[in-house]
């Protein structure tokens, strides 16, 4: 089983994943992308060297999960899609390039889990924290969350995208919807 775990920041998607991974005995890949995001990273990229990077990242997870076999991952090339529609004007250089590398990584998916925005709370981490800087801000959030359901549903067939609801918002309930998701879609 190759599945991906996709969706705004805060919302729950590593405490799933790893829950998930668990139940379905598999590997766990964390997001790997403090390249990008993560404290001490330039905040100013060009356009040419965010393209790069964003390849980087995605050739990277590529040969994680090539090498897990059967995994669940969080984030995946349409979280990667969605930060460069989100970061950067000049999409021309590169911009159909990344499209369709994304296209290609996010195919080979069983499925991909799409976690609810607005149901956890957004909470600021403390400044001694490593990784990646996480914003709070509830609308930059929800735009996050709009286009990478949208970006889902472009690459994607329905039948490989499992949207949590809103109202199913403990892990165990989230297991529980996902795996009875998973049982109807592969049947």
């Amino acid at each position: 089983m190759k599945i991906a775990i996709s969706g705004a920041i805060c919302t729950g998607k590593i405490t799933f994943g790893r829950v998930l991974a668990e139940r379905l005995g598999c590997t766990f890949i964390a997001e790997n992308m403090e390249c990008l995001f993560g404290r001490g990273q330039p905040r100013q990229w060009s356009a040419g060297q965010f393209v790069a990077k964003l390849v980087e990242v995605m050739h990277e997870k590529d040969i994680l999960e090539e090498k897990a076999g059967n995994f669940v991952v969080d984030r995946c090339a349409i979280d990667l899609m969605n930060f460069w529609m989100a970061s950067f004007r000049e999409r021309k250089l590169a911009g159909n390039d990344i499209f369709e590398l994304c296209g290609h990584f996010v195919a080979k998916y069983d499925f991909v889990i799409l976690t609810p925005w607005g149901v956890l709370p957004l909470t600021q981490e403390s400044e001694d924290v490593t990784g990646p800087v996480r914003t709070c801000d509830p609308w930059l959030q929800f735009r996050g969350s709009c286009m990478i359901s949208g970006l889902a549903r472009h690459f994607l067939p329905p039948e490989k995208i499992i949207e949590i609801p809103r109202s199913v918002s403990s892990p165990d309930e989230r297991l529980d919807y996902v795996c009875a998701a998973m049982d109807i879609c592969t049947s």
